[in-house]
């Protein structure tokens, strides 16, 4: 029997599916796309074209119809669905780069808003001498960058702020009274209270807790202590015997003891 395709002339079997391809144009407009091919056996517009070698090298296409009169029906469907595959990732990739031209616009119009917007915090970290971690890692990233996001920007006019109150408080702060003596009704407040150990000396072990006090002359005071307790910013009376003095960062601390709130 004489196969259908051989009948038509398109070569000698057997025939053997090698691939397929896309073939379309689109209407005017790009509003539609049509088929583009043309299936060498019926005739019909196809826009899916199977590619066919006949056995004598001989080589057409033909539509997803046709193709199942090679009679390699188990190749045709593999090659169909391999297709399949490859053309829903082409359109994934498509979809990705797609996505990512958006997002690359999208950020290189934020680098242009905070190149403006943000500016001068830009030109005062670039300035910065200091030793600050944080203040120097941002120099870095505004110089290797010519600019400094929103969120960067506040952080540093934050630390900025932070390091210029620890600097005041430098200059302010001073060593008072010897050791063992007693001051009474001073008005302070609690700048910082934090869990530091415990006492191992002790069963069951005693909580160390450091509690800073700041007076309202600006001395700062050290006080170890078992409990802990809130920050506060209002000043209030308290009495505190001095037990030593001590510096941190360039900071005058006076050692307290005996501290009692009136």
């Amino acid at each position: 029997m004489i196969h259908p395709f051989e009948k038509a002339g398109l070569g000698k079997a057997p025939f053997t599916c090698v691939g397929v391809h896309e073939n379309v144009y689109v209407t005017a407009g790009g509003a539609h796309k049509q088929p583009g091919g043309c299936c060498n056996y019926c005739g019909t517009g196809i826009q899916y074209e199977y590619e066919i070698v006949s056995a004598d090298g001989a080589k057409f296409v033909v539509g997803s119809d046709c193709v199942a009169r090679v009679g390699d029906v188990a190749e045709f469907r593999e090659t169909r669905l391999k297709f399949a595959r490859d053309r829903r990732a082409m359109k994934a990739q498509v979809r990705r780069a797609i996505r990512q031209a958006v997002w690359d616009k999208e950020r290189e119009e934020r680098k242009a808003n905070w190149k403006i917007a943000n500016k001068a915090t830009a030109d005062k970290v670039t300035d910065y001498d200091g030793s600050n971690e944080y203040l120097i890692s941002m120099k870095l990233f505004a110089l290797e960058n010519g600019y400094i996001t929103n969120n960067m920007a506040d952080a540093i006019e934050r630390t900025f702020e932070f390091e210029e109150r620890k600097e005041l408080i430098r200059q302010r702060s001073k060593h008072i009274g010897n050791e063992g003596e007693r001051f009474k009704k001073v008005m302070a407040k609690i700048t910082a209270s934090k869990l530091i150990g415990y006492n191992e000396f002790y069963y069951p072990p005693v909580p160390r807790v450091l509690v800073k006090l700041e007076t309202e002359s600006g001395d700062q005071l050290v006080w170890w202590t078992s409990r802990g307790y809130q920050i506060d910013e209002e000043f209030a009376p308290v009495s505190f015997t001095v037990k030593g003095h001590d510096e941190y960062d360039g900071v005058k601390q006076t050692i307290v003891t005996r501290v009692k709130a009136h």
